[in-house]
């Protein structure tokens, strides 16, 4: 639409003064009209109609003009008139010409006369010429109003986030034209919906020759003595004398009252003008509900929504033994969730930030709000409170479980297994965001919805003094607090963002040492991202992959854990690898160290820890060898013709990624080794299929609840959780009210054993059978273990003993055999049983650790948990397939139970190194010596146990027991003598199976009543401490324990204790 073109009609004896003026310079227009500053160098600035005092009037539009019917109107206004109170509003002028969207053609002479349409006469009397402008929204300037909305953006985008606050602005924009009357009219019209419209004025009579409005371009003078004469007529009456007051030429403002017709057609626009208009019309339809629901609309931008996928996988680069059987991810659903969905998502995020300090483990609700939605409980049973022991029940009992059992199966994924949080440590996040910073991957990997969610948890678990702890409840350390800074910066939080937590953050390094003083693990990362100097890091040779196995520190005979993590490191610092150096790299090299980053000491940096890292101090022996080999061997492997040889030990080194990658369907064991091996895959080729193929799995990694999104310490628990919800249901004898819930876990376990080993030579690539065994999370994660491999066998052979109706079809006896296969493949010449594999080198080797956070790392030791489980296993086995390896298995169950007797300490317990801590492996060493045939009288162990369990029973009647226990290696209560619903649990499950309910059952009836009265509303358990550990250092986080672990221990109350003593 051209601006400032004046149309006549061809009739007016005008249109030939104004074709002769046709030469005027078009620059020199004014958006008023008004003489006075025709060729003046006055400032143009437009003044928009009605321009209001704050506070004194609002716009009130004469009753007649409202009414009028949709159409274009003229409104006149002086350009130098401020509109105070009083002032009348300008009458509306019809205005019904046909709005041109080409330039008029106009000749030199004048002659741009219209024709008259065909068919139509000339219209006599006289005629009005109207100035199009461009369109212009009328409003006043009200600044409460401003003040207000100011506040609502300033509560709603305290976060800083760009995005929210354009649209926060956008809105609020929005708001200040609908409060302040500039869209009433419009609006005023789209409420009236189907009624019938008021009466629409006539037209008024028009000149014949209108054909498209292409008139000749006039004189602007005349034009202005035209305008003085008709731009106040009313539509209603005879175009001529305008009313008093109006006959001023002012600057046309146009109103659009959109008549109920398509746009398009009304104002013969083209496609793109006709889009833009449906876009504003349909966004005023929202006006109204924007008024009664403002907040509605600020908060649904604010509260994300995030939607759990089960068993999804429609990438071209994920690749899948079982159709993703168990693979959970996050995706954020910007449309997802109700008001009050969203506003109860809020409220729990707003509840854990306002306690985080207190409860400082999340709850997991996201999921537990989206699963119970997709699975509604038909039925509900009432809860149960006992007051003294007196009051348990068999009825009362088996009312819990049924509510517990009830609530658990809600949980349940549609694959059949359960999924949960798996987070806990706060080192592992830090590795994802710095290898996708460096390789360029960050922003289009991590959308800013996730990037906000990691931000939330990091925010979240910073402790008070401004630190971040290895893990969740754990005290600040360097490791966790350098790194996690660095995280938050390369996020995008600035270096004084986050209402004064980075600067404390940021104290809290400096004041320690400043990032010198950190782990050799985060000296690694730290120097692929280009913050520190590989000289300050120790040796991590790739050479060793070149010695021969023989040797007993070949990386070969590790735990699989520790040379899976080390493999990258040693590629990675063979290479010294250095990523981008960007202005964020630069400033952090400013902002992590108490001196001068040129000035930094590297060589003493190297063995630099500070002492709340310190868990494992290096011993001299080690100091000794990391300055040899820093000192003279590196010199040598750096430099020509030893750098023959690091090139060759490099490409060893990348030949056992792949292998890795490809075997585990580019998962990898865990999320170390998994963000490693993926920086290598890009270091070797920035564009190849291998770094692709990582990219999709990085969400498998990824979980989110109301503390924010977290990287898992898998890519989950899922084969584990279900095996252990499985046995916990049936130890209720309450299966046949919840057959479909076990036959949806028995196929998810069924579909979740590894079918084949790894393709060829295992011992070429250090690895164990694998064919028949269980992993820890998915079939596609694919590495074999042995106590999921045991509770895997165990849970089948359990189902197989249930009606085929009820639980589905069993598994195939060939099945079973590679199972027992893998199971007796593990065992070590101790009798003990390891994780992965078996113990493949010595203990002592555990001197040269270079992890000073982690203990017990280098070897795979055998442990009570992975030796009861096979001892179990074997022995369900051994029940219904008596004549199948008889004899070996028979041996292999004896021996396992000697070794559980010989690793108990003197007070009777055993020392838990995969949960906290003494009732977990007191529970696993007492059921494996009931599954092998000892009881309380023929087993001293068992005794002792049972003694040593009694001793730590708090007065509420349960258990609880600190994560310290694990770091200390010494039982250790929860403050307060507070009891954990977990704990108790594993103690009750221990006592039963001891017999304690044939000689005193009332430590047992006391820990049920705290069950019992622990339950909530809803039939869940609360969450309380994390359970989980690992590397004796480090917690992690088990979301299902509190729920799988008190229906265990009160199913087996109500059968061998309450029904058991009902029948004696």
């Amino acid at each position: 639409m051209e601006e400032g073109r004046e149309f006549q009609p061809s009739t007016s004896s005008s249109a030939e003064k104004s074709g002769s003026e046709n030469s005027s310079d078009q620059s020199q227009e004014l958006l008023s009209d008004d003489s006075r500053f025709r060729n003046t160098d006055l400032p143009r600035t437009p003044i928009v109609y009605p321009f209001l005092v704050p506070g004194l009037m609002t716009p009130q539009h004469d009753q007649e003009q409202m009414n009028r019917g949709p159409g274009i109107y003229a409104v006149s206004a002086n350009p130098l008139m401020h509109a105070f109170a009083g002032y009348q509003t300008p009458t509306l002028v019809p205005f019904t010409y046909n709005l041109p969207t080409q330039p008029s053609s106009t000749g030199n002479n004048g002659a741009g006369d219209t024709q008259v349409r065909d068919g139509e006469q000339p219209q006599a009397g006289p005629q009005r010429r109207v100035v199009i402008r461009r369109f212009q929204i009328a409003f006043q300037i009200d600044l409460f109003l401003i003040l207000k909305l100011m506040a609502v953006i300033f509560l709603f985008n305290h976060d800083g986030s760009k995005q929210r606050l354009a649209l926060l602005v956008f809105l609020a924009v929005i708001v200040y034209l609908y409060q302040t009357g500039a869209l009433k009219p419009l609006l005023r019209w789209l409420s009236q919906g189907m009624q019938q419209a008021p009466a629409v004025p006539p037209r008024p009579r028009m000149a014949g020759g209108r054909a498209d409005n292409l008139g000749a371009r006039g004189n602007e003078n005349d034009a202005g003595e035209g305008n003085q004469q008709n731009d106040g007529a009313r539509d209603d009456e005879p175009a001529g004398e305008a009313p008093a007051g109006e006959a001023r030429n002012g600057w046309m403002a146009v109103r659009c009252y959109l008549k109920r017709k398509p746009v398009d057609k009304f104002f013969k626009l083209n496609r793109v003008e006709a889009k833009v208009i449906h876009f504003c019309v349909r966004s005023t339809c929202l006006m109204k509900c924007l008024k009664a629901n403002v907040s509605r609309y600020f908060f649904s931008f604010y509260s994300t929504m995030w939607k759990l996928k089960i068993a999804e996988g429609s990438s071209p680069w994920l690749r899948t033994l079982n159709e993703h059987c168990g693979r959970q991810v996050w995706e954020f659903d910007p449309s997802g969730g109700s008001p009050e969905e969203l506003a109860e998502i809020e409220r729990i995020r707003d509840q854990f930030h306002n306690t985080r300090f207190e409860k400082k483990h999340s709850v997991d609700l996201l999921m537990r709000l989206q699963l119970r939605k997709e699975n509604p409980v038909e039925k509900n049973f009432p809860q149960e409170y006992v007051q003294t022991i007196e009051d348990i029940t068999e009825d009362k009992v088996a009312n819990t479980l049924r509510r517990a059992i009830t609530f658990h199966s809600t949980l349940q994924a549609r694959d059949g297994h359960w999924p949960g949080d798996y987070g806990g440590p706060m080192f592992l996040l830090p590795g994802l965001v710095i290898t996708l910073s460096i390789t360029g991957a960050l922003n289009a990997i991590l959308s800013k919805e996730h990037r906000r969610e990691m931000c939330r948890y990091l925010y979240n678990h910073q402790n008070k003094d401004g630190g971040w702890g290895l893990h969740i409840e754990g005290p600040s350390t360097m490791f966790a607090s350098a790194l996690n800074y660095v995280t938050l910066r390369l996020l995008g939080e600035g270096a004084n963002d986050g209402d004064g937590a980075m600067e404390k953050a940021r104290d809290w390094i400096l004041n320690h040492g400043g990032v010198t003083a950190i782990t050799s693990w985060g000296k690694m990362w730290l120097s692929v991202l280009g913050a520190f100097d590989w000289s300050g890091n120790n040796p991590l040779p790739p050479e060793t992959w070149l010695l021969p196995y023989f040797l007993p520190f070949h990386p070969g005979r590790m735990w699989c854990h520790c040379r899976m993590v080390y493999l990258p490191m040693s590629y990675l610092y063979g290479k010294r690898f250095v990523g981008p150096i960007t202005p964020i790299v630069l400033s952090l090299r400013k902002e992590l160290y108490t001196v001068p980053y040129h000035d930094v000491d590297w060589n003493r940096a190297r063995n630099e820890c500070a002492k709340e890292d310190l868990y494992y101090p290096h011993p001299f022996v080690q100091d000794v060898l990391w300055g040899f080999l820093h000192k003279v061997v590196e010199p040598v492997l750096m430099n020509w013709p030893g750098k023959k040889l690091r090139d060759q030990a490099l490409s060893t080194a990348m030949k056992h990624i792949h292998y890795e990658d490809e075997n585990t369907r580019y998962i990898c064991i865990g999320p170390v080794n998994k963000v490693l091996n993926m920086l290598c895959c890009w270091v070797e080729d920035p564009n190849s299929e291998a770094f692709k193929l990582h990219l999709p799995r990085i969400y498998d990694y990824l979980w989110v609840a109301e503390d924010g999104m977290k990287m898992q310490g898998y890519n989950g628990s899922q084969l584990w959780d279900t095996a252990f919800a499985v046995q916990a249901i049936a130890s209720s004898k309450l299966v046949n009210e919840f057959g479909p819930t076990l036959k949806r876990a028995h196929e998810f376990i069924k579909n979740s054993q590894v079918l084949d080993n790894c393709p060829q030579n295992l011992a070429q690539w250090y690895r164990h059978i694998s064919k028949g065994a269980w992993p820890f999370s998915t079939a596609d994660h694919g590495w074999p273990i042995s106590d999921c491999t045991a509770e895997g066998l165990k849970v089948v052979l359990l189902l197989s003993k249930l009606p085929r109706e009820l639980v589905g079809d069993t598994l195939d006896s060939r099945r079973l055999c590679d199972a027992v296969n893998v199971i007796l493949s593990l065992q070590n010449q101790d009798g003990g049983f390891a994780t992965y594999e078996l113990t493949r080198s010595y203990t002592w080797l555990e001197l040269i650790n270079p992890a000073e956070t982690f203990g017990d790392i280098v070897i795979d030791y055998p442990y009570v948990e992975c030796t009861s489980a096979a001892i179990q296993a074997l022995a369900a086995f051994k029940e219904l397939y008596p004549q199948h390896r008889k004899e070996e298995v028979q041996c292999c169950i004896e021996n396992a139970a000697k070794f559980i007797e010989s690793i108990q300490a003197s007070d009777g317990s055993w020392y838990g190194s995969w949960a906290v801590c003494f009732t977990y492996a007191t529970w696993f060493g007492v059921k494996g010596l009931v599954a092998a045939g000892r009881n309380f009288t023929n087993s001293s162990a068992i005794r002792k146990a049972c003694e040593f369990l009694l001793s730590k029973q708090v007065p509420s009647g349960g258990w609880g027991e600190s994560y310290l226990s694990c770091q200390n290696k010494v039982y250790t209560n929860l403050e307060g003598d507070r009891s954990h619903i977990v704990n108790t649990a594993w103690a009750m499950l221990s006592l039963i199976d001891a017999g304690q309910a044939e000689r005193d059952p009332l430590p047992l009836h006391r820990a049920a009543k705290d069950l019992i009265n622990s339950q909530c509303e809803d039939g869940d358990f609360p969450q309380q401490e994390i359970m989980g550990v690992f590397n004796r250092n480090c917690t992690i986080t088990y979301a299902a324990y509190r729920n799988i672990f008190p229906i265990w221990a009160l199913g087996e109350y109500r059968c061998r204790v309450l029904l058991a003593t009902v029948k004696n």
